[in-house]
């Protein structure tokens, strides 16, 4: 018999998610989770990562009650790096032929993608920081 989990309140995600983003080794600017009414929280944040802080993640969750429990209903995770765009992912009922998707590079095109979650995003964000950094290491060391 499958255990039922409890129910999550909009509260309990808006505080649980905002002081999440304080365990991802990135310097949190603004974290904020904005309460529209009993039915739905807006959740949002920069991460800045990398030793010269070049990285730049923007977060926004839209979150509403579905079955007991706190849902993603909407959300973008943007990327820049040293100024320029990297990648975004996007959850987003206004495209009903591709909600989960991910833009990309040159041109922001919009491509399908498996739902992601901001665990998944951030690795992803840490492996590219670190493969940048070590390559402008590189370049540094090369030029002496």
């Amino acid at each position: 018999m499958r255990r039922r989990r409890p129910p999550q309140s909009l509260e309990d995600y808006g505080f649980e998610r905002t002081n999440q983003f304080h365990h991802f080794g990135a310097i949190v600017e603004s974290p904020a989770a904005i309460y529209l009414g009993d039915w739905r929280v807006i959740v949002q944040c920069l991460l800045i990562f990398g030793q010269q802080q070049q990285a730049q993640l923007w977060i926004y969750e839209v979150v509403g009650i579905e079955n007991d429990r706190a849902t993603r209903t909407k959300y973008s995770y943007h990327l820049t790096y040293d100024g320029s765009f990297v990648f975004r992912y996007d959850r987003d009922q206004q495209h009903p032929d591709m909600v989960e998707h991910k833009h990309l590079p040159p041109d922001e095109r919009r491509v399908p993608w498996d739902a992601v979650t901001l665990q998944e995003v951030v690795d992803e964000v840490v492996a590219f920081t670190a493969e940048r950094e070590a390559e402008a290491v590189e370049r540094h060391d090369g030029e002496e």
